[in-house]
């Protein structure tokens, strides 16, 4: 019994063991079965966070593209590239809500807790009426938020000189059923143009001078009689006679957002010398279609004249000038006989007759030879002549601009009065109404005041006075946005001034002229005839946060002493402060390539760095150098990226200023042409048009001529056709670019007209073809090239080897504008792609129609990339401690 007893408790233990092993795997099982039902509902409840981040997503992009209401104050925060309403750390307002300035350090998709209970993200729908799902079914806990950043970002072959405003980085949370649980999407997005006109203002190029006017590396020098054909002779030798002394000068192209605008022709006589501004509305099409009327709006000179009555009359004009103390500070002063201080008084009162010689200047007709005691110039016309001046149209300020204070200044003046500036040499820079030609005010430049008298003197011999073209661009001075003008005096005088022009029809209640720099000021300053450039610059940082200063960015120009150089003129510089280098100006000298040999430093072009400053700076010479200009930080520095030379060892002088595009693999494509002005048959030589890579190491590593780049040929006769061999920028393949002789430059003149244009992938390059025959006129060509390879486009838009570009045509170089944008329909990931149409607008010597040539511009649009980012939580915790 014992024995059975004990036999069955082992089987009883047996049993028991096997039942503990069955509960154990059975417990086991259900433990997998639920760890898998918790991975399921996991998964399941990640896919709905994902579809609901997607869904964010495409609410923000819906929203970019004008939401629920596309003329709404939202909507205009998005359109035309507009940088209104973008915020650092975010807006929180009730238009731009989760619209976030860009932040390289810290970007706001790191420092807004979109998981959270926080003001600055965008509910999903909210801007654009969509709503989420409901009903049964597994729906997210919380609805999808999401912020939209605007960002720097360009492509390779694109321009570098601007930031791109119209690309956007959106960052979207979506939630699953519990709100725990949560996925986070990025995209970048660059903006659908809607179609229709640019709402900006044209990209304007100026007129070509005739032959024998001669620009010298960014300055420009009136031509004297002794340097050019008489009119008589060329309307003796012309098939059709000419106009007796008038001739044409500069001409500008302005088109607002509805498809209207106008196109401002300058032109002078020279035999009177008095000056014409005329203003002819400009329609665009739909189609990209250009009509100008044949009747002008309005001409400056006759308005200002008067027939029979000037308007405004001399006794109302608003003219101003600046006095200089001698502790060299400054004051802003109207133009009037018993405003001036005594220095200035002696310049004008030759004879005792200085307060008639103030009253001639404005305008003041009574005293002119032919008149009751008349002993003054007579004149045909109170504007004078305009021969290098570009005109310049400014509008509402730009929206393209962002920072603290920028929307209440924009809202403040975006309907302020369109105005058109020139300036003339009869002494002084003019804004005009564009509505009807009106003068709103005048500066007279004080540099000019010792020489003004002249223009009364009955034996008046010509000479230039503010002979040059202006810049303008909206600047932070101090802690107050400005819109602020530029200029120098061309051959007039040696340096540059700067003016407020926030306000032009109120220019005296605001600061009106900031300053001027002359020679006085530094003696490296020469003559600058092309249009100054304004920039934010980066000069420290200050409790880990970088301090910036707006400038004028200023060549040297021409007769500037023996070297050339880079001013940077900072824009706040106080009236009663005098000018101090490295403290509110700072000179970048530039080392002549032939010792002893004057040399002239031409118009930069600049590149933007991601927060809008500028990171370099690019620069021609005379002797052919191109340099590069490290503005990124102090202190500021200079090296040569390259020396223009042609096949026989000959210097190549490079005037207009380059343009920048993104490189493949890094770095930039500095796309430049040279050719002094000098238009005498004596001077033509080989002229060249160069793409030249730029690594961005520091220093620059110099490209060593045209070995390390790849030619081009041009041949034919209208129209050039253009081969050459293949290349990349990395590989065993790599070139540091392209280049091409202008075929008969050295026996027509031909040489670059204007800085390049660069739009998406093109460059268009305008060229000036002065001829061997002074009374032909000038001819032009315009090439239409790929940015990295140099070829020209077919009719598929293909660039490749054996397209034809470049037709020659009588006439001044073409004004280039934007005519419309069409956007193809998106693809399924979102991907668009929009055609630019661009019109290059050929006018006519003979004032005839002019002609629009239309070039299509690929870019792409829409959402152009995307991914998850799966350690948002980590990088968020990061940043905000």
């Amino acid at each position: 019994m014992r024995r059975a007893g004990r036999a069955g408790g082992a089987a009883l233990m047996t049993a028991l063991f096997v039942l503990v092993a069955i509960t154990i795997v059975g417990l086991a099982a259900a433990h997998t079965a639920l760890n898998a039902e918790k991975s399921a509902r996991s998964e399941r409840d990640r896919h709905i966070a994902f579809q609901a981040a997607e869904a964010g997503l495409a609410d923000a992009e819906r929203d970019i593209e004008g939401g629920a209401n596309p003329v709404s104050a939202r909507a205009a925060l998005f359109a035309g590239g507009s940088a209104l309403g973008f915020a650092d750390g975010c807006g929180r307002g009730q238009d731009n809500l989760g619209l976030c300035a860009y932040a390289q350090a810290a970007p706001a998709w790191h420092m807004v807790n979109l998981s959270g209970a926080t003001d600055a993200a965008v509910p999903y729908g909210q801007f654009t009426g969509a709503a989420l799902p409901t009903g049964g079914g597994a729906l997210p806990g919380r609805a999808p938020r999401y912020v939209i950043e605007l960002m720097p970002l360009g492509r390779a072959g694109e321009g570098a000189g601007q930031l791109t405003a119209n690309v956007y980085r959106v960052t979207a949370i979506g939630f699953g059923v519990r709100p725990s649980t949560h996925v986070v999407l990025q995209s970048f997005y660059r903006k659908v143009v809607a179609t229709g006109p640019s709402a900006a203002q044209g990209l304007r190029r100026p007129a070509d001078a005739l032959p024998g006017q001669r620009d010298v590396a960014g300055a420009t020098a009136t031509p004297s009689r002794a340097g050019r054909i008489s009119p008589t002779a060329c309307m003796r030798a012309a098939a059709t006679p000419l106009q007796p002394g008038q001739r044409p000068g500069r001409s500008a192209v302005a088109v607002r957002g509805n498809g209207s605008g106008v196109l401002l022709e300058s032109s002078f006589d020279d035999v009177t010398w008095t000056g014409q501004l005329t203003s002819r509305g400009l329609a665009v099409g739909a189609d990209g279609t250009v009509s100008i009327d044949g009747t002008p709006l309005w001409e400056a000179g006759a308005v200002l004249t008067g027939s029979p009555t000037p308007r405004p009359s001399p006794q109302e004009r608003k003219i101003y000038t600046l006095l200089r103390n001698a502790d060299e500070s400054t004051a802003s002063v109207p133009f009037e006989w018993d405003a001036l201080a005594n220095e200035e008084r002696g310049w004008l009162d030759a004879g005792g007759l200085g307060a008639d010689r103030v009253a001639f200047l404005r305008g003041e007709r009574g005293r002119e030879i032919g008149q009751p005691d008349g002993v003054f110039r007579r004149r045909a016309g109170v504007l004078g002549d305009t021969i290098h001046s570009t005109p310049l149209f400014v509008g509402a300020p730009s929206p393209a601009v962002a920072g603290p204070g920028y929307d209440a200044f924009h809202a403040r003046y975006r309907r302020r009065v369109e105005a058109v500036y020139l300036g003339a040499n009869d002494g002084m820079l003019h804004a005009f109404d564009a509505r009807d030609g009106a003068e709103l005010f005048a500066y007279i430049p004080n540099a000019l005041l010792p020489v003004l008298g002249q223009l009364s003197d009955p034996g008046y011999r010509h000479r230039p006075y503010v002979d040059a073209s202006a810049g303008q661009a909206e600047a932070l001075l101090g802690d107050r946005w400005r819109s602020v003008l530029v200029s120098g005096m061309g051959m007039g005088a040696r340096g540059v001034f700067a003016l407020d022009v926030s306000d032009p029809a109120a220019f005296e209640g605001g600061e009106r002229a900031l300053w001027e720099f002359t020679e006085r000021d530094d003696p490296a300053i020469g003559h600058v005839g092309l249009a100054p450039l304004i920039a934010r610059i980066k000069v420290g940082i200050k409790e880990s946060a970088p301090q910036y200063r707006y400038f004028a960015v200023v060549a040297s120009g021409a007769e500037a002493g023996p070297d050339g150089a880079l001013f940077l003129l900072a824009l706040d510089k106080p009236a009663t402060e005098r000018w101090q280098r490295d403290i509110n100006y700072y000179k970048l000298d530039v080392i002549p390539a032939v010792p002893g040999l004057a040399n002239a430093l031409g118009q930069p072009g600049l590149v933007r760095a991601s927060d809008g400053s500028v990171r370099y700076a690019y620069a021609g010479d005379s002797h052919g150098t191109m340099w590069r200009f490290d503005l990124s930080k102090l202190p500021f520095s200079i090296g040569p990226l390259f020396e223009a030379r042609d096949d026989e060892g000959r210097r190549q002088p490079i005037s207009h200023a380059p343009q920048a595009v993104f490189a493949p693999g890094g770095g930039y494509l500095i796309l430049f042409g040279t050719g002094s002005q000098d238009g005498q048959t004596a001077n033509f030589a080989v002229q060249s048009f160069y793409a030249v890579k730029d690594s961005a190491a520091s220093p620059p590593e110099m490209v060593n001529g045209r070995s390390e780049l790849v030619r081009r040929t041009l041949s034919g006769d209208e129209t050039y056709t253009i081969d050459g061999d293949e290349f990349d920028y990395t590989g065993p393949r790599a070139r540091k670019g392209w280049y091409f002789d202008f075929p008969y430059s050295s026996t027509d003149g031909e040489r670059l007209g204007a800085s390049p244009v660069v739009a998406g992938r093109t460059v268009l390059v305008s060229t000036v073809i002065p001829g061997a025959d002074p009374c032909a006129g000038p001819s032009t060509r315009t090439y239409m090239l790929d940015t990295l390879y140099g070829f020209a486009f077919d009719s598929s838009g293909a660039a490749l080897g054996g397209n034809s570009t470049g037709k020659k045509r009588k006439g001044p170089l073409p004004v280039i504008l934007q005519l419309s944008a069409i956007s193809a329909a998106p693809t399924p990931t979102g991907a668009a792609r929009v055609t630019r149409k661009l019109g290059v607008v050929h006018l006519q010597a003979d004032g005839g129609a002019p002609e629009v040539e239309q070039v299509d511009i690929g870019v792409p649009a829409g959402r152009v990339s995307w991914r998850e980012v799966a350690n948002w939580q980590e990088l968020h915790e990061a940043a905000t401690k």
